[in-house]
Formats: C-alpha cells, sequence, structure tokens
C-alpha cells in the first residue's frame, strides 16, 4: 500500500505541476522564422521581381514571428518562463527597422503591405509601454513619413488600420503623443536654408544642417526639414487629415483618429492645429461632399421610404447612403472639435466661421435659394439639411450655427436669444462683413424661402419643410422658436418708443389674466374634444386609438421641460417682452400654419401628420401656449398699453382689446373639423363608423409592419420610415377610393392631435392654475 500510495502522490505532483516551456526552443522558432524571411528576399531576388508576397513563405513567417512573440509573453506572465529572449533579440536587433528597411521597394510586390500589416497587429495585441521603445516607434515614424510624402501611397487601408492602432494607444496612454507631436529644432536666423547651402556646396562640401530624428538601431534615418510656420511637427495627424473628407471606411477610420488624438491634445497641439490647413480642410470638405450629393434624391432608392418624383436615375442607393453618410460623419468631426475647445476663437471660431462662410453661404444656400418645387432638387436639399441637423448633438454649437442660418433672416443675430461664446466669436466677423452689404442691399434670406415653401404646390416640398421645422423646434426650441415666430422676437429694449432708450423707458402694464373660471372653461372646451365617443365616454373615446393620453402626457412633460430646465433657454427667455396676443394674431408665419389647419381634410396625411408635430412644440411654449389654447378668451382682456399690434379702434382708453381675434381659433378650428366627422358619422351611423375607423388603424399598423420590414433590409416596392404613405394611388385603386381612405387616416391625425394638444394643457404652466399676464 505504501508504495501504490507514494507512486500515486508522485502522479498527481507531476500533473498538478506546469511544464515550463523552454525559452530557448521559442528563440530557436523565432530565429528559423526570420531567417525563412531573409533567405526569400536574398537568395531569390531575382524571382521577386515577378511574383506577389503572397507566392513566398514571408507572410506565413511574419505571422509565426508575431505567434511566438504574443505566446512568449504570455508564458512570461503566467511564469512558465522566466526570460522574454524573442522579445529581446526582435527589439535589441531592431527586426522592426530591418524589415522597414527592406520593404522599401515592395519586393516582392506586397511585402510592404505585410511589414505594415505585422505592425499594426503588434501595436494592437501588445501593452501600449511597448511603443515607447526605439526600434518600435522609430519604425513607425519611417512608415508614417513615406506615406505623407507619397501622395500614391498604394497600402492606404492597412497604414490608416495601423495609424487607428497608435491613436488607441495614445487615448489609453497619453504620454505616448510626445513620441510623435515632435518640436522642431530651431535654427538661428544667420544660418542659410538647405536650399541655399545646396546651391553654394559642391559634391565634396560637408551636408547641410538638417534636424534628424533617427531611432537607434534604425537602418534609414527620418530626415525633416524644420517647420516654418510652427515649432512643432505631427506627421500622424497630418497623414489622416488627407482621409478626413474621404467616404467609406477610409474617411470613418481617419475621423475616429482624429477624435482620439484630440481628445488628449495639448495647448501646443491646439496651437499648431489653429496654424495649419486643419480648418480649411474640414469646412472645404464639408463642400466638396456637399457638391458630390445628387441635385434630386435617387428614384430607385427607398429613401426614407418614399419615392421622389423627377429622382436621379442610374445612382446607386448605396453609393447615395455613403455619401449621405460621409457628410454626416464630417459636420459630426467638426463638432467634435469645437465642443473640446468652445473658448479657442482661433480653432473653434475658425470652424464655425468656415462652416457658416465656406460651406453654408457658399454651398448650401445657393441649392436652396435655386433649387424648384417641381424636379425634386428642392427636397433634396431640405433632405440633406436635416441629415446635417440630425448628425450633431441638440444644442451644439453647430447646429445653433445651422438654426440661424436657416431661421435668422437678418444674419446678424439675434440679440433676443444670444450667441454661445465660441460661436460669437466664430460668426463675429462673418456678420461685420455683411453689415455693409445688409444696409445697401435687400436680399431674400434662407428664411423667407422656407416660410414660402408652406404654400407650395408640391406636397413633398410642404411636407419636408414642415418636418424642417420641426426638427429646429426639437432641436433647441428656445432658439429656434423666437427665429421662426417674429411676433416673439422683439427684444425688451424695442419696446420703448419715440426713440426712448431702453432704461427709461416705463415698464409695460400689466393686464389681466383669466380668472379660474376662465381657465376651467378652457380646460373642459379642449377635453371636449376627445371626449366625443357615444354615451360621454371619455375611456371609450381613448381607447378607441393607438395611443393613449397618458403616453402623450410623457410627451407633453419632455416638450415642456425643454423650454424651461436649461439654464441657457431660461436666460433667452428672460430677454423677451411678454407677447401680445394681438402681435400673434398678427404673425404671419404663425397663420400660415394655423391657416393651413383649416384645411386639413384637402390635405395628406403626410402634411397633417408634420404640421400637427409643428403646432405641439409651438404649443410647449410659455409665450404661445395661452394663444394657441385661450384665443378666444384672452382677446376681451388684452392689450399692450400702448396700442402697439392694435389699431386705433380696437383698444380702449385703457389699452385694452376691444375686437376679436381677425383669424379663427386653433380650438375653434379643430372643432369645425370634428363637426365635419361628426356629420359623416351621423351619416354612415355608430357602427359603421367605428368599424370603418377600426378598418383604419388596422390599415395603419399593418403599413407600420411593412416599414420595420423595410428598416431590417427587406426588399419591397412600398417599405416606408414614413409614418403616412401613400402620396400616389395605384394597384387597381381608383382615385375616388384613395381619397377616401385618405381621408380616414386624417380623421386618426386629428384625433391624435387632439390628444397630444389637451396632455400639453395640462403639463405646461402657460394654462391651467396658473394665471398668465399679458402685454
Amino acid at each position: 500500500m505504501d508504495v501504490f500510495s507514494k507512486l500515486k502522490s508522485r502522479l498527481d505532483q507531476l500533473a498538478l505541476t506546469p511544464r515550463k516551456a523552454s525559452a530557448g526552443n521559442l528563440l530557436h522558432k523565432f530565429q528559423i522564422c526570420w531567417d525563412a524571411v531573409q533567405y526569400e528576399l536574398t537568395a531569390e531576388a531575382e524571382e521577386n521581381l515577378t511574383r506577389t508576397v503572397d507566392e513566398t513563405d514571408i507572410p506565413s513567417s511574419l505571422q509565426q514571428m508575431l505567434d511566438i512573440l504574443l505566446k512568449e509573453q504570455r508564458s512570461l506572465e503566467t511564469g512558465l518562463i522566466s526570460a522574454n529572449s524573442c522579445a529581446e533579440m526582435f527589439l535589441n536587433t531592431d527586426l522592426l527597422g530591418q524589415l522597414v528597411a527592406l520593404s522599401a521597394t515592395d519586393t516582392p510586390l506586397g511585402f510592404r503591405r505585410e511589414v505594415i500589416s505585422m505592425l499594426s497587429a503588434l501595436i494592437s495585441l501588445l501593452e501600449g509601454q511597448s511603443l515607447f521603445h526605439k526600434s518600435v516607434n522609430g519604425a513607425i515614424r519611417v512608415l508614417i513619413a513615406e506615406a505623407l510624402a507619397d501622395r500614391s501611397f498604394k497600402y492606404e487601408t492597412e497604414m490608416l488600420e495601423l495609424e487607428s492602432n497608435i491613436a488607441t494607444k495614445i487615448k489609453e496612454l497619453p504620454a505616448l503623443l510626445n513620441l510623435f507631436f515632435i518640436h522642431n529644432t530651431m535654427r538661428p536666423k544667420n544660418v542659410p536654408t538647405q536650399e541655399e547651402e545646396q546651391e553654394e556646396s559642391r559634391s565634396d562640401s560637408p551636408s547641410p544642417p538638417v534636424t534628424q530624428s533617427v531611432a537607434g538601431g534604425m537602418v534609414g534615418a527620418i530626415t525633416v526639414a524644420p517647420s516654418v510656420s510652427s515649432a512643432y511637427q505631427f506627421p500622424l495627424f497630418d497623414h489622416l487629415m488627407r482621409y478626413l473628407n474621404t467616404e467609406g471606411r477610409h474617411g470613418d477610420v481617419a475621423r475616429t483618429s482624429c477624435s482620439l488624438l484630440l481628445d488628449v491634445g495639448t495647448p501646443d497641439m491646439q496651437k499648431y492645429l489653429a496654424e495649419s490647413d486643419f480648418v480649411i480642410v474640414v469646412t472645404a470638405g464639408l463642400g466638396g461632399l456637399f457638391s458630390q450629393l445628387p441635385a434630386q434624391l435617387p428614384a430607385d432608392a427607398a429613401i426614407e421610404g418614399r419615392r421622389r418624383h423627377g429622382g436621379r436615375q442610374g445612382y446607386a442607393s448605396v453609393t447615395f447612403a455613403r455619401d449621405v453618410e460621409s457628410l454626416q460623419g464630417l459636420v459630426a468631426f467638426a463638432q467634435s472639435v469645437v465642443a473640446r475647445w468652445p473658448d479657442d476663437h482661433a480653432l473653434a471660431g475658425g470652424i464655425l466661421r468656415g462652416f457658416r462662410r465656406v460651406f453654408l453661404d457658399h454651398a448650401v444656400k445657393p441649392q436652396l435659394m435655386t433649387a424648384s418645387d417641381f424636379d425634386g432638387t428642392t427636397v433634396a436639399v431640405l433632405f440633406y439639411v436635416r441629415k446635417m441637423l440630425a448628425a450633431v448633438a441638440p444644442r451644439s454649437e453647430i447646429a445653433e450655427v445651422i438654426i440661424r442660418f436657416l431661421l435668422d433672416g437678418e444674419e446678424g443675430g439675434d440679440e433676443a436669444a444670444p450667441l454661445s461664446r465660441g460661436t460669437r466669436e466664430g460668426l463675429a466677423s462673418t456678420n461685420a462683413d455683411q453689415a455693409d452689404r445688409s444696409d445697401h442691399d435687400v436680399e431674400l434670406q434662407v428664411r423667407d424661402v422656407l416660410i414660402s415653401k408652406l404654400n407650395s404646390l408640391s406636397e413633398p416640398v410642404v411636407t419636408d419643410t414642415l418636418r424642417l421645422f420641426h426638427l429646429l423646434l426639437l432641436n433647441d426650441p428656445s432658439l429656434a422658436l423666437p427665429l421662426l415666430v417674429d411676433a416673439i422676437a422683439i427684444p425688451a429694449q424695442h419696446a420703448a418708443t419715440d426713440g426712448a432708450s431702453a432704461l427709461s423707458a416705463p415698464p409695460p402694464p400689466v393686464v389681466r389674466a383669466l380668472d379660474p373660471e376662465q381657465q376651467s372653461t378652457v380646460v373642459r372646451e379642449w377635453f371636449a374634444l376627445i371626449d366625443r365617443a357615444g354615451g360621454g365616454n371619455a375611456a371609450a373615446a381613448i381607447n378607441r386609438f393607438e395611443t393613449s393620453l397618458d403616453a402623450y402626457l410623457h410627451d407633453a412633460e419632455q416638450a415642456v421641460a425643454a423650454y424651461n430646465n436649461d439654464d441657457n433657454d431660461n436666460h433667452r427667455q428672460q430677454q423677451f417682452t411678454p407677447t401680445s396676443p394681438i402681435r400673434l394674431d398678427r404673425d404671419p408665419t404663425l397663420h400660415k400654419l394655423l391657416d393651413k389647419t383649416a384645411t386639413f381634410f384637402s390635405q395628406t396625411p403626410g402634411i397633417n401628420l408634420a404640421l400637427t408635430g409643428v403646432l405641439a412644440h409651438l404649443a410647449a411654449s410659455v409665450q404661445l401656449a395661452p394663444y394657441l389654447f385661450a384665443a378666444d378668451h384672452i382677446f376681451p382682456l388684452a392689450g399692450d398699453g400702448n396700442g402697439n399690434g392694435a389699431d386705433v379702434d380696437e383698444v380702449d382708453e385703457d389699452g385694452i382689446a376691444t375686437q376679436p381675434p381677425r383669424r379663427t381659433s386653433l380650438h375653434t378650428t379643430i372643432a369645425g373639423l370634428n363637426a365635419e366627422v361628426d356629420a359623416r358619422r351621423a351619416a354612415m351611423g355608430e357602427e359603421a363608423f367605428e368599424a370603418r375607423m377600426a378598418l383604419a388603424v388596422a390599415d395603419d399598423a399593418d403599413e407600420e409592419e411593412e416599414r420595420a420590414r423595410a428598416r431590417i433590409g427587406a426588399t419591397g416596392s412600398g417599405g416606408s420610415s414614413d409614418p403616412w404613405r401613400g402620396t400616389d394611388y395605384g394597384g387597381g385603386e381608383t382615385r375616388d377610393d384613395f381619397v377616401e381612405r385618405q381621408w380616414w387616416k386624417n380623421v386618426l391625425v386629428l384625433n391624435e392631435f387632439a390628444k397630444e394638444m389637451v396632455a400639453l394643457l395640462i403639463v405646461s404652466d402657460g394654462i391651467g392654475q396658473q394665471h398668465i399676464e399679458f402685454v
């Protein structure tokens, strides 16, 4: 028993004790692989001129060398070996430098690519500390210098992958930035330049003094002439800048890598970028990418699920999507740079200034001003603008510039909504240049063109214009609202009359607000719009539809919070005078929107859905909520004290408005539309009406399922991501059937809009339990 017990114990010890790998064995294999590479390059040199690297053992040998290095690293970490002999040989003999030098001629063809790929894989797999070794970073700098000097570099994909891995390591270990962001050796003024010495010296003259970055053990040093414009050199970033405006993966990798480098930027790097061509590359690249987009959306592409009339033929959907994504990516990259240094007027201000001057004013504006409503060009430009705005975060600096470009008719900035510091400095010179021109010329502005599109005869143009307004209000409501509605964009100092200054102007008189009884009346009237089911059962009225009132209450809380919770927004709102209902009643933009509500059933569901979305956002504003919800009740009580906005015969001696509004209120309009629906209900009968309404809801549910399939890649001729489809009729459907189907969809939109407005009425501070003062 003792013998067997000892034998079993010994076997257990042998099983539990790991067998140590032989460092010498790994080193021997590593040496064999390196010898195989050298053999392929020397013994068969003549054959290499006519064959590719894939026909040799070089790729497999390089991969085995990489695998051995990684295996040795893991064995060292787990204690299986005590020395990293292969890594020492790899670094001390400068194998990377030798590989870079041997692959300089790219013989056999593709050898350079294999070296770059091996180095890229090595950096991605090893720790960032390995980059500190001079043989590693020296080889990388040689490759970057060669790629930077060669405009037709063949292996740009592999090179960008290498630079991406380097940027990732720099992000993880910021101290690595000093290896690639190099300070120049300043040359005294009395030392002639390299060109001057070459002209004066002969072949036996000593070499001219230049700055050399030589990594110890490197075969072939980098010779760099001193920079004239900056005390630093950043070849890594300079090479990535070449691909910032490139479409596809190259552009994505370059922008991502540059963003990682900017994250660890220093003040010296910030100054270098301001002095370089970085701003020009970004802003000019935006114009170049925009100019490549087709003037008409492709007819064969499901652009947001709608087939556009007059679409450009022969333009692939995949190509178009890639071009639009490239534009979005560069816009987002420009915003990321501005967000990192918002107070730098040279860099962030330069990008904002170039974005407005070079890109928006000279690339986007001409196309928007000259586009036609009937050939699809207007729809295309509006689509591109929406995509650019969707590429940046709400309330960002670039978004602010876009919104002001679209809605600020004066182009000089709106005092009622102050710019952020970076945006103000970036656009200061732009406004100064436009000041002289505006004194002498009356120029049609982008805002005027957009407002005019609301009356276009083209349904897609009207729909896309309303969708753009909706997106602007959703992105930055406190900035977009006063620029869209003139009546609430008048600064407080403009309320003074007879040349009186803002300081000496008397405060506007306080006018009576709605009393509690009137507020209750307003609430009851709006609730009556959704309590129209048989027997007065409000729950039944709500349950007929897909969306509940509770869901709209949640959305309403978010919409109201967008106006009230942001400190910057509160600062903006304090710049406005309280808005007179009389002034709102005469605002042209507001009543273009309200007038379209009166023709609700003669419009397509797409227009109505976009229209109600805009009106719901306007109703969330404290300046517009009283007018939109209670215009019929506030006009006999309202005035502005000075008679501003009303004729003399419309106000009494106290400045109180005595005449009703000139236009029909929103509540009255919706009630009139509901009367049309009730008339159809009475003609059809309650049961038949409810059955047809359920069919309309089911039809929309089927289309939503079809849109979902289209979004995940299903093919078909009707896939749509638009909430409402059917701008054309077909498939055996008569025109009367099409119009009838559109009418029922509009009823559904109207009912949902009524619930949305009631939810805003409950949540908003403008009406309800609070008293509102009108001036």
